[in-house]
């Protein structure tokens, strides 16, 4: 099945350095693309396809809200949108997945420390044990 959806800015932050934002995306999809001016050409199984589809159509309301991401920030986003469950990926790329702290704002970088967050919010008392460096503080 192919698929064509414009995309409504940041092709370079999408793609990524060297392409590897988009290499990530047709990788855990398992899908391929075609870029032609502004429209990514989607090509794969109906329900990929449907799905990179739609991790696409919240990339550009993010961009159509003047949030266009950096390369990192794509990568996380597109990390967090591949892995979470289709019922859940509306709101993927949403603003609100940022969170304030103090002084601090921070976005999830992965599945997990999406759910670490929303359980901190949920809850009165969290407990998280794991190795340095996954995202904890």
């Amino acid at each position: 099945m192919k698929q064509t959806v414009r995309i409504a800015g940041g092709i370079s932050e999408l793609f990524g350095t060297l392409d590897e934002n988009l290499k990530l995306f047709e990788a855990n999809l398992k899908v391929t693309t075609h870029l032609k001016d502004h429209d990514l050409e989607i090509e794969g199984e109906p329900a990929q396809v449907e799905r990179a589809a739609l991790i696409l159509d919240e990339y550009n309301q993010r961009v159509r809200d003047g949030r266009i991401p950096d390369s990192q920030e794509v990568k996380s986003l597109l990390r967090i949108a591949t892995q979470a469950p289709a019922k859940e990926l509306r709101g993927a790329f949403s603003p609100t997945r940022t969170r304030t702290f103090g002084k601090k704002s921070l976005a999830p970088k992965s599945t997990n420390q999406r759910r670490y967050i929303e359980a901190l919010e949920t809850y009165d008392m969290v407990f998280a044990i794991g190795p340095g460096g996954t995202g904890k503080t």
